[in-house]
């Protein structure tokens, strides 16, 4: 009876001996990440100094791994939201408002060296969105600008509204007969608009009557030159 007491305790024993062994070889999963000792040991054989730095390894470096691979993570995610909201911004401040030349024209064409002639232009204002603002409220002023061949400036005429959406005004042509270029530059209370040699005018000599009335005047044109 004795000796089977004390065998029975001498298998718990060495059961619970055999645990303990077990759990001291279990592998840690963090710790994994050990220093290469060999060529610290092949450093000490050969006389070469070694670091005095002792390597990293355990868990501790498997942390600080993580970490900059998440912080890598992190920054790109961020650049890559600043790039969209930079991308969102720059897309939404090229929507502007505009004035459109529609049409231009000058009567009489071609008109006698002295004569006026009356310049015409239809705009057209638009919002940041695309819609036309309706004629009652677009407040554009606009002037002509009158160049010879030589881009010499030889006139300037404001045209001013004379209906919906059209401009005129009247150029006295004190020039040589030859082509002008017709320039206009257009502004309102949110837009502007430039438009180069918009209109070409022909002036033509005048010869016999037509001489003489161009001297005298015609008394129902206003000269705006």
């Amino acid at each position: 009876m004795r000796n089977s007491i004390l065998i029975m305790i001498l298998a718990a024993f060495a059961v619970a001996v055999l645990g303990l062994a077990a759990n001291a070889s279990a592998v840690c999963a963090t710790c994994t990440q050990e220093g290469d000792w060999s060529q610290t040991a092949d450093n000490f054989i050969a006389g070469k100094a070694t670091s005095e730095d002792p390597l990293a390894f355990g868990p501790k470096v498997v942390r600080q791994t993580s970490s900059q691979f998440n912080n890598e993570d992190a920054g790109k995610l961020k650049a890559s939201d600043d790039s969209s909201g930079t991308s969102s911004q720059s897309a939404s401040s090229t929507a502007k408002a505009s004035i459109d030349l529609i049409n231009i024209t000058s009567t009489p064409a071609p008109v006698n060296s002295g004569s006026a002639v009356k310049i015409s232009a239809i705009f057209r204002e638009n919002n940041a969105d695309g819609t036309s603002v309706p004629a009652n409220e677009s407040m554009i002023t606009a002037v002509a600008t009158i160049k010879d061949a030589n881009g010499k400036e030889v006139g300037k005429v404001s045209l001013r509204q004379t209906d919906e959406h059209e401009y005129s005004g009247v150029w006295t042509t004190k020039v040589a007969a030859g082509e002008y270029k017709v320039s206009i530059a257009s502004a309102s209370l949110q837009a502007t608009g430039n438009f180069e040699n918009a209109l070409d005018i022909e002036v033509v000599e005048a010869t016999g009557a037509e001489t003489g009335n161009a001297q005298s005047g015609n008394p129902a044109v206003k000269d705006l030159g």
